[in-house]
């Protein structure tokens, strides 16, 4: 083999790898990219609990079923107003509302996120927030305070059956 024949043999070896995908890239080998389109579980298991301390407490089972699950985001709908309450994604399975708007009816809206952004659909519960007339029900004057001081229910009705 003379020294052309090895320099031709050389230059046409790493051309070769290339055409079929070996070696250091460069080549046109196909990788298919997978995008994730799809959405993680909707949160299930919502319960609501309105204190007469003026807070909304909700809760909801954690999610197992998603892999790429990022965490949840939470709205409150106001006159078909809705805000989102998160700032941040939580992993938390529960919120407290703060400053739920009073003589209202508060309906919460929890949706989970994965790692790609997909958003799920929402679950949703509604709490009417109102204090009652009697003033003997301040909670500064009477100590702790307990869900049944509050008129609480979903969208069908105001109040915890008592």
């Amino acid at each position: 083999m003379t020294f052309k024949t090895k320099l031709l043999i050389l230059a046409l070896v790493p051309a070769v790898f290339a055409m079929v995908g070996c070696g250091g890239g460069g080549g046109d080998v196909y990788s298919p990219t997978v995008v994730d389109t799809a959405p993680p579980a909707v949160p299930f298991g919502l319960e609501i609990q309105a204190w007469d301390s003026g807070e909304v407490v909700l809760n909801w089972n954690v999610n197992t079923t998603d892999a790429d699950f990022d965490g949840f985001k939470v709205y409150r709908v106001i006159n078909r107003q809705m805000v989102e309450l998160t700032t941040e994604l939580s992993l938390i399975n529960g919120f407290t509302d703060r400053s739920p708007v009073k003589d209202s009816l508060n309906e919460y809206r929890i949706s989970a996120v994965d790692f790609t952004g997909n958003e799920s659909g929402h679950a949703a519960i509604s709490v009417f927030v109102g204090f009652q007339d009697d003033p003997s029900l301040d909670p500064s004057e009477n100590g702790p305070s307990t869900p049944d001081e509050f008129n609480v229910g979903d969208k069908g009705s105001n109040s915890l059956g008592h």
